[in-house]
């Protein structure tokens, strides 16, 4: 069994030197401006001297500070950020570890948006709320703060248009670049979790009657343009995957297996050089609805 942990492996163009990944992890240890400096660098450098051959960073906003969690995000939206994310992908590689980005626009979950009075980019209004089952979840301390991060603010929903839509994916695309720039050895694009791309994967959260809802050959329209972009943008050869929801629990009519099984198809034919499967339980919806 050791002996195949230790193997190596590919994933495109990526060869790991073994099959350990660092999953990706809210850490949120960022300066309040996105720029990625040393606490950031050193909690990495740790890990890919551990020995693992694969780094997901936490979720990193395409966007940023548009469609992003929290201020304390790794930010990928312009340039200036290429110094600290440079840094990070260079002490990484030191170790001979490879590193990827977790691409997000977090869609219904961005706080930083309901903070700042910006609109909340959906793929439909909702007329649900969330299960409302944080108080089992978390302890009193934990809902204060979860709350006390959108300021007090109401989320303002917008139901994006198909501009929207493209705009969305030129971030995404941008992203990438600038990924690739940056050097990173591939990218994780987050489709899981509630965040955008999720959405529209979801049947509860997602629905429009146009090319982008409906079926889940349409439903996944969205994500197979996100990965055909960054694939165009950050070349054929830059390795490209996408986490999924396997299933998406305390949400009606949620994402469920059978579904999930298609939008990988659909992901691995649209350039998809992995799948990474998770799950996703909605307390609230993120932001308090």
């Amino acid at each position: 069994m050791y002996d195949h942990l230790l193997s190596p492996l590919r994933i495109g163009t990526m060869e790991l030197r073994n099959r350990i990944a660092v999953a990706p992890m809210g850490v949120e240890i960022v300066d309040g401006d996105g720029h990625v400096r040393e606490p950031v660098i050193a909690y990495y450098d740790e890990r890919a001297r551990g020995g693992a051959g694969l780094l997901i960073t936490e979720v990193a906003a395409v966007a940023y500070p548009m469609g992003a969690n929290s201020s304390h995000q790794i930010a990928l939206s312009r340039d200036e950020f290429l110094p600290g994310l440079q840094e990070l992908t260079g002490r990484v590689h030191a170790h001979g570890a490879k590193i990827a980005a977790q691409l997000v626009h977090h869609g219904k979950v961005s706080r930083l948006d309901v903070k700042e009075g910006r609109d909340v980019w959906m793929p439909s209004i909702p007329d649900w709320h969330g299960s409302m089952s944080m108080a089992h979840d978390l302890t009193r301390e934990e809902i204060t703060l979860l709350m006390g991060s959108t300021g007090g603010a109401q989320p303002k929903f917008k139901a994006v248009t198909k501009q929207d839509i493209e705009v969305l994916v030129g971030w995404f695309a941008d992203a990438a670049e600038r990924c690739r720039r940056a050097g990173f050895d591939g990218i994780e694009l987050h489709a899981a979790h509630g965040y955008i791309l999720s959405e529209f994967l979801s049947p509860q959260w997602n629905r429009r009657d146009d090319e982008y809802g409906g079926p889940v050959e349409n439903r996944a329209k969205l994500l197979c343009d996100v990965i055909r972009a960054c694939k165009e943008r950050a070349g054929a050869d830059f390795p490209v995957w996408c986490r999924l929801d396997a299933k998406e629990y305390r949400t009606p009519n949620g994402i469920v297996f059978e579904d999930t099984k298609r939008v990988a198809q659909l992901a691995e034919s649209a350039g998809a050089d992995a799948i990474h499967i998770s799950a996703y339980a909605d307390s609230t919806s993120g932001i308090g609805f």
